[in-house]
């Protein structure tokens, strides 16, 4: 068995190199503006409705009260889902524009240990493996070993 060799790489820096990381970054950073405008302007809107009902509030009668807060109480929930949808749907945006460039990065971090004759290759961020030569993969092995009982 030969030395092992172990490879650092830090993908961060690898995706922020990259123009396409730039151009849907950029494109997640604007549509997240967007549902934050908005957000922004509903959450005011309720805000103006609930100060003009606690301006009413007193000369109302009290079905009508009950009426406006379940009203509110509505419009807030309202604001709520819209919040949670949006930052759902952009996580789900992120996943699909990083998917092809992250298997661009995973493709040429394999290309280059091969080349270098590297065995193991690590993110130094996430302290991660982000490559490993398949002579050092056990997962078949393993499982082998658990079909025919240990030893």
């Amino acid at each position: 068995q030969k030395n092992l060799k172990i490879g650092v790489v830090d993908v961060e820096t690898i995706f922020k190199a990259m123009p396409e990381f730039e151009d849907a970054d950029k494109l997640l950073v604007d549509i997240s503006k967007k549902f934050q405008d908005t957000l922004l302007k509903m959450r005011k809107d309720l805000e103006t409705k609930a100060g003009d009902y606690q301006k009413q509030k007193a000369m109302m009668p009290a079905d009508q009260q009950a009426k406006r807060e379940e009203e509110l109480q509505a419009d807030n929930m309202n604001v709520y889902q819209y919040q949670q949808a949006k930052a759902s749907e952009i996580q789900k945006m992120r996943v699909d524009f990083l998917a092809p460039i992250k298997e661009k990065v995973t493709k040429a971090i394999s290309e280059v240990a091969k080349e270098e004759k590297i065995n193991i290759v690590f993110d130094k961020a996430s302290q991660t493996i982000v490559y490993v030569e398949d002579r050092f993969d056990l997962t078949f092995k393993i499982i082998d070993r658990i079909k025919r009982g240990s030893k």
